[in-house]
């Protein structure tokens, strides 16, 4: 009974013997693509930042077009920046409470040069 239980065990000592580099290669192999392939993932959620391809047929916030592709981060960054100004402003931090914080004379220091630029913006 112990032969039958040790029998696969001896077969395959014995094909290792025979060919021991070809054994010894696959944990390199398998490494080797195990780290080609989440390169690949971590570039396809950052990049191209603009859209790549055919823009034949494309939903809105869909990285995936007909022919085409861009990156996961930078096709949703409305989406996701909606979301963590509203969880800024609704649960992290009181908009009210912030302003109270300002120093009034400092901000406008920083806002007089800009605020004749944006009016004549908004007037053209």
């Amino acid at each position: 009974k112990l032969e039958r239980i040790l029998a696969p065990f001896r077969k395959a000592g014995a094909k290792f013997k025979k060919r021991p580099g070809t054994y010894l290669i696959i944990p390199f192999i398998a490494a080797l693509v195990g780290w080609v392939t989440n390169y690949l993932a971590v570039q396809m959620i950052f990049y191209p930042i603009k859209y790549v391809g055919l823009d034949l047929f494309r939903k809105e916030e869909v990285p995936l077009g007909l022919i085409g592709w861009q990156g996961i981060v930078p096709c949703k960054t409305r989406k996701m920046s909606e979301t963590m100004v509203n969880m800024v402003t609704t649960q992290l931090l009181n908009v009210q409470e912030v302003f109270r914080r300002l120093d009034p004379k400092k901000c406008a220091e920083l806002l007089a040069p800009e605020v004749p630029k944006l009016g004549q913006g908004i007037l053209d």
